[in-house]
């Protein structure tokens, strides 16, 4: 009984937010609205982008190391002769556009993360509108 009280929460808790704050997404950016008083909320997402992040750098620089054919697992070298050999037939003005190329791998990353946890959420989002939705149906 405990996890069907949990559930009839969580799902009331859902719909009291939906009934106070209204959801918008501008060109990608999702903004959160007070119905009442009109204000802005923050999300998570935004809350989060204050935090320092100073493994950012590193983490930078890791994705690079892993473009040009770095991996952390043992024995994993495929990537790495590939890259090795594609470096040893280069000129230099082509090493330092492969160079060029390879120093954006972390923000190539970084967006396609962008890309699928917007997916994630909006995935979350409509499921748990569907689970509601059939909870009340079937009430």
């Amino acid at each position: 009984m405990e996890k069907i009280e949990l559930i009839k929460k969580i799902q009331n808790a859902t719909l009291d937010m939906m009934k106070q704050v209204k959801f918008q997404d501008e060109n990608g950016e999702h903004l959160y609205i007070n119905n009442k008083t009109g204000e802005w909320l923050q999300g998570v997402s935004e809350v989060s982008s204050i935090v320092p992040k100073e493994w950012l750098a590193s983490w930078g620089a890791k994705e690079v190391c892993k473009a040009l054919g770095y991996s952390d697992y043992e024995n994993d070298t495929e990537r790495a002769k590939e890259m090795l050999e594609k470096i040893k037939g280069l000129d230099i003005k082509e090493y330092l556009a492969l160079l060029q190329e390879i120093k954006g791998a972390g923000y190539r990353k970084s967006q396609k993360a962008l890309v699928d946890g917007r997916a994630g959420h909006l995935f979350i989002k409509k499921f748990l509108l569907a689970e509601i939705r059939r909870n009340q149906i079937n009430e």
